[in-house]
């Protein structure tokens, strides 16, 4: 799974803070009037420590010298994109929110097409790249970055049947709804058109959302029924007569698309919309983008395998090794180089913010949606071809496995979607009981956590062969929850005797006599905020992209923003 600790990072630009620990009693308070979510997918923390420790002088460095560095922050369960994001923007997890994967299976819905609500529901919900509308320009079909309704799925909406959008798929609200509520500006940039989902229910918490497909779905045809090739979003998407309709073959293409995402919010920054034309509107209150090229340094088996990628490669990668060299995380010179550009891209977001004058006042968040497991290069089936993943269970199952064995062969006969995670969707569900304890008694002696295990969906899905609605059910989310706030209340009172010892220290230094060096600490009354309120407050924050359930809260009435360049 993608469920390797991944990179958790908060920054108040400006603010000090060491590793683990809240801002220092003697930190300037900033006012923060905006933040900035970047998140960068398949960032493990050991990634951040190893490329920090290496590049002193790199932007991910600089922001690390003054933030909360959360190392010990994981993942949704199940861990993916979708989830992953969602974990981030609501505050929920896949079962709070709904939402377990890209591709899932609801038992609600009708398939896309004419025939609307009609027959019984049931069908795959596909909320990729292969729902986006393309044109065909000089002979090319280019993705317009926009969902094609005639590919959404039907589904009963406010009583009526109605197209479901990726939005309508999310059951809680989103922060960005929260955001735009309370009279604020709202951007985001990410891979596929699909991530209309953090719109929210609404379908309107994003006031600028941007998506450069990174992957052309090639799904247009001519006359004749030939497949029409289109590129990916990019500036070497297409090169003289080479089309490369997918990115992710070579961190050098994902580079391209990614730094579209970069433009975008330099131009937010800036004061623009993401293409940095219109009018001067200021930057967004809640902007962000999600990140694709250290992700796919670590799934290539070799960089630019087909060789179907004509981007530049300076760095001589193309047929080199990706992902990790050893079990301990050391990247190969593919990965390595995915995470040396994007933070040359982050340093430029940062230079922008300093010449906007709005550093200072920008809370800067540095997180990832996922994981990229496995890091150890041992444990990567080979079979699994072009990509470092995991792979192969219903093969296995089918290699193994009696004929006559009803429970293999409805796991070898059910619908599967395997990337990290293999979501299996049991076309007999009265095999699920079985087929769990089938999974649990194979799994039993190997290295997997028991709270890895796939959370169950609300009774409108079943997603999950290994569990079924019910008491065992219940009860499963009811442990993760339960140890999710014990960790919380921990986390609270570590942060509190911290705070209470350098109240202490402080009463202590007064009753000696003022020292100089002590004229900003922050419980002195003249200066912002108290030192242990500020410890305390910091605990909240850590679980701030945690997976738990319930809607996001509304704000307290909201300062008006001063326009980019104030602040």
């Amino acid at each position: 799974m993608k469920q390797e600790r991944a990179l958790g990072m908060l920054v108040a630009a400006g603010a000090i803070a060491s590793l683990g620990l809240c801002p220092l009693a003697g930190a300037a308070e900033r006012e923060v009037q905006r933040v900035l979510v970047i998140s960068v997918d398949g960032l493990h923390a050991v990634d951040a420590e190893r490329f920090i420790a290496s590049h002193p002088q790199s932007a991910l460095a600089e922001i690390a010298r003054h933030a909360v560095r959360y190392t010990a922050a994981s993942t949704s369960r199940p861990s993916d994109s979708f989830p992953g994001l969602l974990s981030i923007v609501t505050g929920g997890s896949p079962a709070s929110a709904d939402v377990f994967y890209d591709v899932s299976w609801d038992r609600t819905q009708w398939p896309p097409g004419p025939a609307g609500c009609t027959g019984t529901p049931g069908q795959q919900t596909t909320y990729d790249e292969s729902i986006d509308l393309l044109k065909v320009v000089n002979g090319l079909a280019i993705d317009q970055n926009q969902i094609d309704p005639s590919r959404l799925p039907w589904g009963m909406k406010d009583g009526s049947c109605q197209l479901i959008y990726p939005h309508d798929f999310v059951k809680v609200n989103t922060i960005f709804e929260v955001v735009k509520a309370a009279g604020l500006r709202t951007a985001w940039a990410d891979k596929h058109a699909a991530y209309d989902l953090v719109n929210g229910p609404s379908g309107n918490g994003v006031d600028d959302l941007y998506t450069p497909e990174v992957t052309n779905p090639q799904t247009l045809t001519d006359s004749n029924g030939n497949t029409i090739p289109g590129p990916y979003d990019g500036d070497y998407g297409v090169v003289g007569t080479h089309v490369t309709p997918d990115a992710t073959v070579s961190v050098n293409c994902t580079l391209d698309n990614d730094k579209r995402k970069f433009d975008a919010l330099v131009a937010q920054i800036n004061g623009y919309n993401h293409t940095g034309k219109g009018p001067h509107i200021g930057a967004p209150a809640l902007f962000g983008t999600d990140l694709q090229a250290i992700s796919v340094g670590q799934k290539v088996s070799h960089n630019n395998t087909d060789g179907s990628c004509f981007a530049p490669d300076p760095a001589g990668l193309n047929g080199q090794p990706g992902g990790y060299a050893d079990g301990s995380g050391t990247p190969t010179a593919v990965l390595g180089y995915a995470l040396e550009q994007t933070d040359v891209q982050l340093a430029r977001v940062l230079t922008a913010l300093k010449s906007r004058h709005i550093y200072d006042s920008t809370l800067i968040i540095v997180t990832a949606k996922h994981g990229q497991a496995p890091i150890d290069p041992l444990k990567v089936n080979p079979s699994a071809g072009v990509t470092n993943k995991i792979g192969g269970l219903q093969t296995l199952v089918a290699n193994y496995a009696s004929s006559s064995d009803a429970v293999a062969q409805a796991i070898v006969s059910a619908g599967e979607n395997e990337d990290d995670v293999a979501l299996i969707w049991l076309q007999d569900q009265t095999q699920a009981p079985a087929a769990g304890a089938r999974r649990a008694a194979h799994s039993a002696g190997t290295s997997r956590r028991p709270d890895e295990a796939a959370v169950p969906g609300p009774d409108r899905r079943q997603p999950y062969a290994g569990h079924h609605r019910g008491a065992r059910a219940r009860n499963h989310l009811h442990h993760l929850e339960e140890e999710e706030r014990r960790a919380r209340r921990l986390q609270q009172r570590r942060h509190q005797r911290r705070a209470d010892r350098v109240a202490a220290g402080d009463r202590l230094q007064a009753d000696q006599g003022p020292r100089a060096d002590h004229a900003d600490r922050a419980d002195d009354p003249a200066r912002a905020g108290a030192g242990s309120e500020r410890a305390a407050g910091c605990a909240d924050r850590t679980h701030r992209s945690a997976a738990r359930p319930g809607p996001v809260a509304p704000p307290s009435p909201p300062t008006p923003l001063p326009h980019a360049g104030e602040g």
